[in-house]
């Protein structure tokens, strides 16, 4: 067999997949430091569980820890019932 024509992109896919990777990892990192520091466990709990290349993270950075910061204690308990009832 000839993997010649295929090693071009080979190559390209490892690069990209290691740049997918550390993308996510960055946003991931950062989402759950920011959950941590707020005390949203429910947040925490699903960035560990699931993996969704940095979309979720971002939305989560971008729109629900700004509009919450300050006046989260509520909502955070909302949200953690809202997943326990899902387990």
């Amino acid at each position: 067999m000839d993997f010649n024509f295929m090693s071009g992109w080979s190559v390209l896919a490892i690069v990209g997949f290691i740049l997918l990777v550390l993308w996510a990892g960055v946003w991931k990192a950062i989402a759950l430091w920011k959950a941590a520091r707020r005390g949203a466990v429910g947040w925490f709990v699903v960035f560990c569980i699931l993996n969704t290349a940095g979309i979720l993270e971002i939305i989560y950075i971008f729109l629900v820890a700004k509009k919450t910061s300050g006046c989260c204690e509520s909502l955070e308990k909302n949200n953690l019932d809202f997943f326990i009832k899902l387990l």
